[in-house]
């Protein structure tokens, strides 16, 4: 145990390893830590992107949400699960079983409780229901954003006019 401790400790002071401490230090790609971070959730977006472009609906939690997506060339079938005027249970019995459905609920608690009953409810009515997005996208962002407004604007301000 002592040993992995010690070995730990080595990994974390060597430059460019992947358990380096610190920002500013450059990934393999060249690039800052921010900037590789940056390219990776822009990455995520582009396959959204292309999801939403071949069918995929999309769920996020309200209409704010929904524009936000919108904002940032997200297009497609993009629904709000808390304003659709329908009981949530309503709201996954009326969704396409044909169709791939990707949940995109805030990063907090609620949404991570959100996209938990969404996902149990769609895939009790067959629906194949996907989560990476919502995941990989939390994760990237460290609690740097709550949701996807904060992601949205987020992006609008790393992109360039």
């Amino acid at each position: 145990m002592v040993a992995r401790r010690a070995l730990l400790r080595l990994r974390s002071t060597r430059p460019g390893s992947r358990h380096s401490r610190g920002s500013g230090r450059q990934p393999a790609s060249g690039r800052t830590l921010e900037e590789d971070r940056s390219a990776r959730v822009e990455e995520l977006i582009q396959r959204l992107k292309a999801e939403a472009a071949e069918g995929a609906i999309l769920i996020v939690e309200g209409r704010r949400d929904a524009q936000a997506l919108r904002r940032i060339d997200v297009h497609g079938a993009i629904l709000s699960a808390k304003s659709s005027g329908f009981r949530l249970l309503d709201f996954a019995e009326r969704i396409d079983r044909g169709r791939k459905v990707i949940v995109l609920t805030d990063f907090d608690a609620a949404g991570e409780r959100l996209a938990r009953f969404l996902r149990q409810a769609l895939e009790r009515e067959r629906v194949r229901v996907d989560l990476t997005y919502r995941k990989r996208l939390s994760a990237l962002m460290h609690g740097e954003v709550a949701g996807i407004e904060g992601l949205s604007r987020r992006l609008q301000k790393l992109r360039p006019d």
